[in-house]
């Protein structure tokens, strides 16, 4: 069995076809900078969204207000918009969160240690 050349009339078989490729990458990169443009406008228009509605909201009810008030009842006749509550609740939950999770991962840690090389923390490598 000797390896035969390819005759010339399968040559072209084995030619990449580069204006067909050009073609595909071209209609590619006009998707994707498409596809870029639409996700820039969407985030402009929901950070100018949100920046006249803050705007539009802080008119009515002073920063102070807002940051020291200890009710939210923005649907009641009285509509008060404290937000003090609720940062004070999410930090405290969040300090419990962390100091549980800080606390066992430590105690994790070292038990791992010990049981994976239980030399680790013998007195003669403390």
């Amino acid at each position: 069995m000797s390896a035969e050349m390819p005759s010339s009339k399968n040559v072209h078989l084995w030619q990449a076809n580069y204006k067909s490729a050009k073609t595909l990458e071209t209609i590619i990169r006009i998707l994707c900078g498409f596809f870029a443009v639409i996700s820039i406008a969407t985030t402009a228009g929901i950070i100018g969204t949100l920046i006249f509605e803050t705007l539009e909201f802080f008119q009515e009810v002073p920063l102070w207000q807002f940051l020291t008030d200890t009710r939210w009842t923005p649907l009641f006749a009285s509509k008060q918009f404290g937000i003090f509550v609720l940062m004070s609740a999410t930090l405290l939950t969040s300090t419990i969160a962390v100091g549980r999770g800080a606390g066992w991962d430590s105690f994790r840690s070292v038990w791992l240690l010990c049981v994976v090389d239980g030399d680790a923390l013998s007195a003669r490598n403390l």
